[in-house]
């Protein structure tokens, strides 16, 4: 099951400056009908990260784009190239696979 599979950008959620103007994000993105299989009572989801974010990914926020059926989780990572205050944070790819459990 791919997750993320949006190579674009998205703008930067924040509006306040940050004291480092050149933060190093990346945005995760999640598709809604995936949180709510994670939800929904009586539902089990086994699943594999095969493809994601760094260990030491600090999250920073997120925002629901309703339009897009998504939510972009923000993380830092002092390995993500920087962006500037006001710039696009790129996507990062995540992929999962299915996990056969008896």
């Amino acid at each position: 099951m791919m997750v993320s599979d949006r190579s674009s950008t998205v703008l930067n959620i924040f509006n306040q400056p940050y004291p480092n103007a050149h933060r190093r994000l990346r945005a995760v993105v999640i598709d809604i009908p995936f949180y709510k299989n994670m939800f929904m009572q009586g539902h089990t989801v086994h699943e594999k990260c095969i493809e994601g974010l760094p260990d030491g990914s600090k999250y920073i926020g997120a925002i629901t784009d309703f339009m897009q059926l998504s939510v972009y989780c923000i993380f830092e990572h002092e390995s993500f190239v920087p962006v500037p205050n006001g710039g696009y944070i790129p996507v990062q790819p995540v992929r999962y696979e299915k996990v056969i459990t008896e």
